[in-house]
């Protein structure tokens, strides 16, 4: 064992530097342990041909592969031969494990694959070569795909090989992010301009917001990324699913970007659409800022009448002495009518003057009110309560409906069905019904929803295997607003349920648990018993804090969530 170590240690130094006939007899002097020789790795982790790969020592690499070295090893960093010649650009080396068979689509525990690396990098050449190499490029890395990892990195060349090569615009990553939403948010127009080229990409498809791409660009004032999906004719009136139901012009006026707002407006958006609270754009405009648009719809016009009023009216100081009344006629007392007169309310709100009440008057109210207080209760002292008196004659009802509920009872017994007349079917109780049937009759009970509850679970299901894990569950019910009905302290409701939805305890929720789970949200009664059982004993939950990207040999960068400030985001539960 111990020449075996010096041998191999031997084969790194080699390696190092670039000793091509020290190796080769090492490698003939090895005899029966040329195996253990050849595949051991150093005390990183990294085997001799994946040292010679990163280096880019073709003549080397050619050496151990005809000696058998294991092509497809993959460090415990995710670092394979392959990967590492992407990495560092030896394209000449990457022909070369490729002649000799090493695996494109090679993972450790779903890690990063030769094309994810190149996509993040935009070797958009390479890319295209290891497709036509028959990698996958749908193939996620950590729940990342490389057309996602391409947008978020703002490589429109790559996108563009990738789309060519049919990569699927609209598959999501594991947090529910799209490829079009990143790039939206990051304001990566020219890969936006690529994507919407597609002819299978879902424009307005919801991503780990809830929120569609031209959404996301409107609330961050990406100006170009709004002028390109207007041209790409992306639905400027779709509202959002959260519990704000608000479109992107009302993301907009939140945030005062009135230049989008012109944008959109210009290509044929509703300025008249409202948000849940019946606001119309222009309303959040005038609410948060105190401004009126002119050119846009408003509904709320109580609102903007106060507003005006306010302007025209001059401040009164009641507690200075009034000053004495002018003689009748005077030019002061006819400009304020003409002021007042001359400016019209909305037609459909008459405008309300303010009356200033004097101390007089308040005082009479306030003893006439004092008065109507106490009339009220003596008559309720007077009387007996309505309760009282109708409690006996409901005890009474209640009664009789008992015994005329125990007479059919025995008379359904004590008749049984005649010879002729066959007997009525028994109902099949749910434990008779097959999973099948049970399975039809709950997605009956959501069938205008079902074509969402399944894209929803084929979107989120990853590995494709017909279940839901955690994180993907998670990231299911965020794209279909069950977070905003949740509330606070989300993650802590979502285990709870997997926990309860989880009937066979195997980690994992099938399509019939997830129906399930969804059919007792949607059940008014159900879910407010749910939500009350799953607000007791709430732990508050720390926010994750940002990490920085460190590129190291067989390092990876696993993506950004667009709802997380830019952080690096690899979804952990």
């Amino acid at each position: 064992m111990a020449g075996v170590a010096m041998s191999n240690d031997a084969i790194f130094d080699a390696i190092e530097y670039d000793d091509i006939d020290s190796l080769e007899q090492l490698l003939e002097e090895a005899g029966d342990d040329l195996d253990e020789l050849i595949n051991t790795p150093d005390h990183e982790g990294y085997s001799p041909l994946i040292v010679a790969a990163s280096i880019g020592l073709v003549d080397i690499a050619e050496a151990l592969l005809e000696h058998k070295a294991n092509i497809n090893y993959i460090a415990p960093d995710h670092a394979s031969a392959l990967f590492c010649a992407v990495q560092e650009k030896h394209w000449e080396l990457v022909e070369v494990l490729v002649e000799f068979g090493a695996d494109l689509n090679a993972q450790l525990d779903k890690g990063p694959t030769p094309l994810y690396i190149a996509s993040q990098e935009g070797y958009h050449d390479m890319v295209s070569h290891l497709v036509d190499l028959k990698a996958d490029a749908d193939l996620r890395a950590h729940g990342i795909t490389p057309l996602f990892i391409a947008s978020q990195e703002n490589h429109p060349e790559v996108v563009k090989a990738l789309i060519e090569k049919k990569a699927d615009p609209n598959r999501r990553n594991k947090s529910g992010g799209l490829p079009i939403v990143v790039a939206a948010w990051r304001n990566n127009d020219r890969v936006l301009a690529e994507l919407v080229k597609s002819t299978t990409i879902k424009m307005d498809k919801f991503g780990g917001a809830n929120m569609s791409a031209l959404m996301t660009a409107a609330k961050n004032q990406k100006t170009e990324s709004v002028k390109i999906l207007i041209e790409a004719k992306a639905d400027l009136n779709k509202k959002c699913d959260s519990s704000y139901r608000a479109c992107a012009m009302h993301y907009a006026a939140d945030k005062h970007y009135l230049e989008i707002m012109e944008l959109l407006k210009a290509g044929g958006a509703d300025t008249g659409i409202k948000n849940a609270n019946g606001h119309t754009p222009a309303d959040v405009i005038m609410i948060n800022f105190d401004e009126f648009l002119d050119d846009y719809a408003h509904t709320s016009l109580n609102l903007s009448a106060d507003r005006q009023l306010k302007k025209l009216e001059p401040e009164v100081d009641t507690k200075k002495e009034p000053e004495p009344p002018s003689d009748s006629g005077t030019d002061s007392e006819i400009e304020d009518e003409e002021h007042l007169v001359g400016w019209s309310a909305p037609k459909e709100e008459a405008m309300k003057v303010k009356h200033v009440e004097s101390q007089a008057d308040k005082e009479k109210k306030q003893r006439e009110q004092e008065k109507e207080q106490e009339k009220e209760k003596a008559k309720a002292s007077a009387s007996p309560s309505s309760s009282s008196k109708k409690s006996p004659k409901r005890n009474k009802k209640k009664k009789e409906k008992k015994k005329k509920s125990k007479k059919s009872k025995r008379r359904s017994k004590n008749s049984a069905p005649s010879d002729d007349e066959p007997a009525e079917p028994k109902k099949s109780s749910k434990s008779e019904l097959s999973p099948e049937d049970r399975l039809h009759k709950m997605l009956t009970k959501n069938e205008n929803k079902l074509d969402i509850i399944r894209e929803a679970f084929s979107d989120h299901d990853i590995d494709d295997s017909g279940y839901l894990d955690k994180p993907e569950f998670m990231a299911c019910l965020g794209s279909l607003g069950v977070q905003e009905q949740f509330g606070r302290n989300f993650k802590d409701h979502v285990n709870k349920c997997f926990k309860e939805f989880d009937k066979d305890q195997n980690g994992r929720i099938s399509f019939e648990e997830f129906v399930q789970f969804y059919n007792t949200i949607n059940n008014p009664t159900r879910a407010r018993v749910h939500r009350r059982n799953n607000t007791r004993d709430q732990i508050p939950t720390e926010r994750p804090k940002a990490g920085g990207r460190r590129k190291t040999k067989g390092s990876i960068d696993y993506g950004v969530n667009p709802n997380r400030g830019g952080t690096n985001f690899l979804p952990t539960l």
